[in-house]
């Protein structure tokens, strides 16, 4: 599902407006911590979709995440040299 920015920044902008009312109703410290999380994975949504999205010609019968780990993997090759099996995991 490809997100607008503008779209993105509503989104978090309605966020904080709940984060307010619940905070203002005094619901407890756990709802603080979910509101804050939900804020955090939304910040981490757009980095990735921005990220994403720099791939201009995605590679037929991959998706474009698939493509720019690819293009990562392939340009930390170059600069390093193939990862050693330790580093596989």
């Amino acid at each position: 599902m490809e997100i607008t920015t503008n779209s993105q920044i509503s989104r978090l902008r309605g966020l904080a407006t709940k984060r307010d009312i619940l905070h203002s109703k005094t619901q407890g410290e756990d709802i603080q911590w979910a509101i804050d999380r939900i804020i955090a994975l939304e910040n981490r949504s757009i980095l990735y979709e921005e990220l994403i999205y720099q791939i201009a010609n995605k590679t037929p019968n991959e998706t474009r995440h698939e493509t720019a780990l690819r293009y990562i993997k392939q340009a930390e090759e170059k600069s390093h040299g193939p990862a050693c099996k330790s580093d596989a995991g």
